[in-house]
């Protein structure tokens, strides 16, 4: 293109022309770059936000699965309370049946009959 413009008679080529290779790089556009770097926050964030939801999520898991590991504690708890209840009540039965069978026994071979007063009842 410069020898068809040097025979035309422009005598200064380089001043209209320049050689491609000389050209400086491309500048981006300013709006283009900061709307890049937006919806790269915009991805930081959404990722953020997704790790803390699956941070929820597990930590929510964790607290349902010791509830329950709670909840299963007292139960048991609760039967071995009534179970222990229970064995009380019939030791408590039974330790009533020794004493009055030992005042009986007692009563029986006393000379002299005597009222007794017994605690248990």
């Amino acid at each position: 293109m410069s020898k068809v413009m040097e025979l035309s008679g422009i005598k200064d080529v380089a001043s209209y022309l320049t050689n491609p290779e000389q050209m400086p790089p491309e500048q981006p556009d300013q709006a283009q770059q900061m709307q890049m770097q937006m919806a790269q926050k915009q991805m930081e964030i959404q990722e953020r936000q997704t790790a803390v939801a699956e941070m929820k999520a597990q930590m929510d898991a964790q607290i349902k699965q010791m509830k329950l590991q709670l909840e299963k504690a007292k139960t048991e708890n609760q039967h071995a309370i009534q179970s222990d209840n229970l064995d009380l009540k019939e030791e408590q039965l039974r330790h009533k049946k020794q004493i009055a069978a030992a005042e009986l026994a007692l009563a029986r071979q006393a000379e002299e009959i005597t009222a007794i007063a017994s605690p248990n009842g």
